[in-house]
């Protein structure tokens, strides 16, 4: 790639790539023959070249030339393709202009995964079978009296008549058109988006209503860690714009939990599947994304706002809410390339841009690299941010070493958000892109073993280090915040200063304040996450075998965790390392500990219920293999626990 681009390469090789395309995020050609057959091809060439050049002034990496919007002619064809390591040419059609995406669509970052966003709904074929489509009369009202207690923040019926341009559409309107080849499920169509907005309106549908039972019913449900913050995000963003993005995103998440909990009780039999695409959940869920899509455009700036931002992540938890078998893909994709325009992944202080960024762009920019790291098990790729994650996890702190405040501190800290320690987060993503490095040096015949485990090594002797210093920074920075308020935090801050080996057992759950139980609890979830991280380590370093001494050894630790938490809300944050340590043990007894946990969580909403399920398929497939095994015969080979997360139907992301 340097020596098309007639620049000098740095020659330090990262699995197929060299670190000069990593930083420039763009798709490295490898280390093959200096001049492939399709290099002789001259108007390939400078395509390109041209496409590369496109690519880096849209991400704002080229001296003097201002960021250009990435949709730029989105339901234009697309232009001449990219060539791909080997062979003649390219051989993706994907859209020319979303410079940001092409490195991870091109090397297969979602190739294959089965969605099935079918678009925009055309004509509501199947809402006269929904109580809020249904004409005012006796018949809605008889189905009225059945519904939940909740009812009351839903909007009442109105004439079916009456047409809505927010959130319906009308007879005329068109869906989104998904064309393409094996890329077609990634994230973005390949002839782009074409989509005709309905020039007639269609029912009204009392939006305040639903974002009213969003607050009540569904925002606990969400980042079970940040308390009240992500109201206080989201409340001004919809007084701002209540016909905005996050206020169809909300509106969409309420439909979907009123619908779920109405199936789960029973009351509605004959109630529609609420992820149909006629559904008004998934009208709703269409609507905000197609606003999404379109943002740059309809806003004038050609990129995306920080409430764009927020919808993106809000969305990917519909997603997950929604029981783990939606397209979580899209709207990450997305919530990634703001992320990317933001600029802090070519910062030099990640920490102070992360600091200053304001409340919302935070909270979604913290969402958002959560995601990317845990979406990188599911899809076996390294995260798209790594080199951002190891400035911003990695130490290095200079400045915030001595000044900062323990409130800057809390506002960097991703265990606020998601409960699992910076430390954990990069090990996680670290192991991600050892499990890729691993993957690549195997199929190119060139795998070190001792390689591997020296890398290995090296991440797990980092997260042990990391976390003996965040345990004493969170020492100090407890006992400054007890001194400036005045107050005795010893109770709630005792647990953070011990590991495990030192949790004192007199201390029963009636002894403790409801303050130091929830330190307590989050105390004990980040160690877990930590854990995990050591777990999926030995699974990339041993392959994913239970009879291992290290993850045996992973596992029993885990479960001694388990023993110190009490089930509570924090639970619903404990999918990952859940779901590894069952799927990592034979011990049938820690597999039924496993399954009791999953099984107090409320599986009406999230992807619990489908976790259980490949947990249970990845136990079964294990038994299989054993079972044709003969006798003193270890040959056969168990497979990647990660090979299951991904099935014909549905991706699992373990959020």
């Amino acid at each position: 790639t340097c020596r098309v681009r007639r620049k000098k390469c740095d020659e330090e090789r990262e699995g197929d790539s060299c670190k000069t395309c990593v930083r420039l995020r763009i798709k490295c050609l490898g280390w093959g023959p200096k001049r492939p057959d399709w290099m002789r091809d001259k108007e390939k060439v400078a395509a390109y070249k041209a496409d590369i050049k496109e690519q880096l002034s849209r991400m704002g990496l080229i001296r003097g030339q201002p960021r250009q919007p990435w949709h730029t002619g989105l339901a234009s064809a697309s232009q001449p393709p990219t060539p791909g390591v080997a062979g003649p040419g390219p051989t993706t059609s994907m859209r020319r202009s979303m410079s940001a995406r092409e490195y991870r669509r091109e090397a297969g970052y979602m190739r294959g995964a089965p969605y099935h966003l079918s678009g925009l709904p055309g004509p509501a074929s199947g809402s006269d079978r929904h109580p809020h489509n249904h004409p005012a009369g006796p018949s809605s009202s008889g189905r009225a009296s059945q519904m939940s207690p909740m009812v009351n923040f839903l909007p009442t019926p109105t004439s079916a008549s009456m047409p809505d341009p927010l959130y319906g559409f009308g007879q005329s309107a068109s869906s989104i058109s998904l064309p393409g080849g094996d890329d077609s499920h990634y994230f973005m169509p390949s002839q782009g988006v074409s989509v005709s907005v309905p020039s007639t309106p269609q029912p009204s549908i009392r939006q305040e209503e639903y974002i009213a039972y969003y607050f009540k019913k569904v925002r606990e449900l969400q980042f079970v860690f940040c308390g009240d913050a992500l109201a206080n995000i989201l409340y001004p963003i919809i007084q701002r714009e209540p016909n905005g993005v996050v206020a169809l995103t909300l509106c969409a998440l309420a439909a979907l939990h009123h619908a779920r909990l109405r199936m789960a009780q029973g009351a509605d039999p004959i109630a529609e599947d609420p992820d149909h695409e006629n559904a008004l959940p998934r009208q709703f869920y269409d609507r905000a994304l197609y606003m999404l899509v379109h943002a740059p455009q309809t806003n004038g700036t050609g990129q995306y706002s920080d409430s764009d931002a927020m919808a993106a992540v809000l969305l990917i938890s519909y997603a997950v809410l929604g029981g783990g078998t939606m397209d979580w893909a899209t709207p990450l994709e997305y919530a990634c390339e703001w992320l990317g325009q933001t600029g802090i992944y070519n910062e030099e202080n990640p920490k102070l841009t992360l600091l200053n960024m304001s409340a919302t762009a935070r909270f979604a920019a913290k969402g958002i690299m959560y995601i990317d790291v845990l979406a990188s098990i599911t899809l076996k790729q390294p995260p798209r941010f790594l080199s951002l994650y190891k400035r911003l996890f990695g130490g290095g702190a200079g400045f915030w070493a001595n000044t900062a405040s323990p409130a800057q501190h809390a506002e960097l800290r991703m265990d606020g958000l998601t409960g699992c320690p910076n430390d954990a987060l990069l090990a996680l993503a670290e192991i991600s892109a050892l499990a890729h490095w691993k993957a690549s040096e195997l199929q190119n015949g060139s795998l070190s073993v001792r390689e591997l485990i020296r890398r290995g090594d090296i991440i797990e002797k980092e997260l042990r280090e990391r976390a003996t210093g965040l345990r004493a920074e969170e020492d100090e920075y407890q006992s400054q915040a007890a001194a400036l308020a005045g107050l005795d935090m010893s109770p709630a801050g005792l647990p953070m200063a011990m590991g495990l080996p030192h949790v004192q057992p007199g201390m029963s759950g009636a002894s403790r304040s409801p303050r130091a139980q929830a330190d307590a609890s989050k105390h004990i979830i980040g160690e877990m996450f930590r854990e995990t991280a050591v777990l999926y380590l030995h699974t990339v370093l041993s392959d994913s075998s239970p009879g291992v001494p290290e993850i045996m050894n992973g596992v029993e630790q885990m479960m001694k965790l388990l023993n110190e938490l009490r089930p509570s809300p924090y639970d619903r944050a404990l999918v990952l390392p859940l779901f590894l340590a069952g799927c990592m043990t034979n011990n049938q007894m820690m597999r039924e500990v496993v399954k009791h946990r999953f099984f107090m969580q409320d599986a009406t909403m999230g992807n619990v219920l489908l976790a259980q399920t490949v947990m249970e398929q990845i136990w079964l497939h294990r038994e299989t293999v054993n079972r044709m095994q003969r006798p003193g015969d270890r040959s056969a080979v168990m497979g990647d626990w990660r090979d299951g997360l991904r099935m014909e139907w549905a991706s699992l992301l373990l959020i």
